[in-house]
């Protein structure tokens, strides 16, 4: 009796023993993770702050531009000294020597570079005969070109149902 009593002891603290590395092994891979998710904030934290810093910078920076334009365009400022209102003026001007009557999309004259104007095929119909009396002494009248773009169907699908 005493021997299965140790025995069954000893089942119950190597049970025990499992138990207790298993949560061993778990507690570290937590720390692992819980170690990793503190590098990531850090990580973050200091990217929140480069971006805070350029912010401030760009800020001073937008600052500074909106004092100069406010010393140079202003009501108090002679047309002589107007040198950045100047600037625009000159390249709206520039826009309309490029674009006299000021409207979008191409103007009288623009020949087309869109779509060729080129046959692949030229086919000829001229007819033996005339249709409303059947003669056959025919004269060249006029030629009238007639261009068609022909665009062939989309192939169809075939759907096949094999059984073995």
């Amino acid at each position: 009796m005493p021997n299965t009593d140790v025995k069954l002891l000893r089942d119950e603290l190597a049970k025990v023993i499992g138990m207790v590395r298993r949560h061993e092994r778990t507690i570290r891979e937590q720390g692992d993770q819980l170690a990793r998710l503190a590098l990531e904030r850090d990580r973050a934290v200091l990217e929140m702050e480069a971006v805070r810093v350029e912010n401030e910078e760009l800020r001073a920076r937008l600052a500074e531009r909106g004092q100069v334009i406010k010393a140079y365009d202003n009501q108090h400022t002679p047309p002589s000294k107007k040198t950045i209102t100047q600037e625009i003026n000159a390249q709206k001007e520039e826009r309309k020597r490029k674009n006299p009557d000021g409207r979008r999309g191409r103007h009288k004259g623009h020949t087309g570079v869109s779509a060729s104007r080129k046959a692949d095929d030229t086919v000829r119909h001229t007819p033996d005969r005339y249709d409303s009396c059947g003669g056959t002494n025919l004269k060249t009248v006029r030629i009238v070109p007639e261009m068609r773009t022909d665009v062939p169907p989309p192939p169809r699908s075939v759907t096949t149902c094999h059984i073995v």
